[in-house]
């Protein structure tokens, strides 16, 4: 695509937070466009630079590492973190609601407790092991000092 008819709007320095944080000078690049505390959008440059590392990434995971990759539900059963005993760590930070059916939900801020059910569920013989996974996805954290917005 080209410059001209790519969206990339250009801030000055005046126009930007004076505090130094990572998002501040993503957002002077035109890669981010802060949206409120903790929360960014990705511009088409910021949502073409995540891309490509996240292609480098898996390419390595997939043919360096053997991993398989995985992308994992956003919202997720109530019931498995509290089986998990993570609700009670996480506290009010996590988000919770009710699906349209009544059923409690969260949205999750990690994914290691729906990977461990899962396996738990398809591993049945230890020939099975080791796997490795590998998955990359935007999550939600209600963080009360947000900070940089990307990880």
């Amino acid at each position: 695509m080209k410059r001209s008819a790519l969206f990339a709007p250009t801030r000055t320095t005046h126009q930007v937070a004076q505090d130094q944080t990572s998002v501040n000078y993503l957002e002077q690049m035109s890669y981010v466009a802060p949206l409120s505390a903790g929360s960014i959008t990705q511009l088409p440059l910021g949502f073409s630079a995540v891309h490509r590392v996240t292609d480098v990434l898996n390419k390595h995971l997939l043919e360096t590492a053997h991993c398989s990759l995985f992308e994992f539900p956003a919202i997720q059963s109530e019931a498995l973190w509290q089986k998990s005993g993570r609700l009670e760590k996480f506290g009010s930070d996590i988000f919770r609601f009710d699906d349209q059916r009544g059923k409690a939900t969260v949205l999750a801020p990690t994914h290691e407790i729906t990977a461990a059910d899962l396996f738990s569920k398809l591993i049945t013989h230890r020939d099975q092991l080791p796997v490795r996974i590998s998955q990359t996805q935007q999550k939600f954290r209600d963080e009360k000092r947000p900070r940089g917005g990307w990880l």
